[in-house]
């Protein structure tokens, strides 16, 4: 039998707070200490380039068959697409960081490519390809999106104090900083809310767990990459500050 919207999104925050220190990692260099030199946050951001995540937008868009989500989805890729600016597109806004730290875009794309090809992010990909739209729609808006404003308002804080950027630079950041908590409040409930028979919630579940840990790279029984606990704590203080519901302590 499968548990009721309430009780299936409390189990879904505790899941994702399990989750916690493993989430978004390929961002966890900028402040886990391992990026510990302005040289080496240089270096990072010259390899900067999200440029996919507005497919599995799309994807999940063509196969769902439901109107509220649907509009939610679209409204979602609109914002990914930069309200029809090519110079706000979200891969756009990313590249502003990249173009900054000094890197060319033969450079950018380079990396990005081999990053692509990586054992985990590519059997993530494969597997993604699959899912239905309540899987995809999961993945992306409580696997990454319910994770990134206490993250990124990190992030923004260090490279504020330590290179000085100004809010155009960083609006990469910025936007997904409070567009992404409304996104990931409006995710969980339509979540719940379709996520109605004991097989869909556990889909779900696994579409979300399989998510962060294949973006955080385990795959052929590598390590994951993790954050310290002190970290991860300062991530679930700000979550709450920032209005996102997490499980209980």
């Amino acid at each position: 039998m499968p548990s009721s919207e309430k009780k299936f999104e409390s189990e879904l925050f505790e899941l994702l707070e399990e989750l916690r220190p493993f989430a978004l990692a390929y961002y966890h260099p900028l402040v886990s200490g391992e990026t510990d030199s302005p040289e080496k946050v240089e270096q990072w951001f010259r390899r900067f380039f999200i440029r996919d995540f507005g497919v599995g937008v799309a994807r999940a868009y063509v196969k769902c068959p439901h109107l509220e989500p649907r509009r939610f989805l679209a409204e979602n890729l609109f914002e990914e697409e930069g309200r029809g600016n090519a110079n706000e597109t979200h891969p756009a806004l990313s590249l502003r960081l990249a173009r900054h730290f000094g890197a060319s875009e033969e450079e950018i794309q380079r990396t990005h490519d081999k990053w692509m090809k990586s054992p985990a992010i590519a059997q993530y990909l494969e597997l993604a390809a699959s899912y239905d739209w309540l899987e995809d729609f999961a993945g992306f808006g409580l696997g990454q999106e319910f994770f990134a404003p206490p993250l990124f308002e990190l992030i923004v804080e260090r490279l504020r104090a330590e290179f000085d950027l100004d809010d155009e630079t960083l609006k990469f950041f910025l936007v997904h900083m409070y567009e992404d908590v409304d996104h990931s409040v409006r995710t969980m409930k339509m979540v719940t809310r379709y996520a109605d028979t004991d097989e869909s919630q556990q889909k779900v579940c696994s579409a979300i767990r399989t998510t962060v840990m294949g973006l955080a790279g385990r795959s052929g029984g590598r390590p994951a990459s993790e954050l310290p606990a002190p970290i991860v704590e300062t991530l679930r203080k700000r979550a709450r500050v920032a209005g996102q519901v997490i499980a209980p302590t």
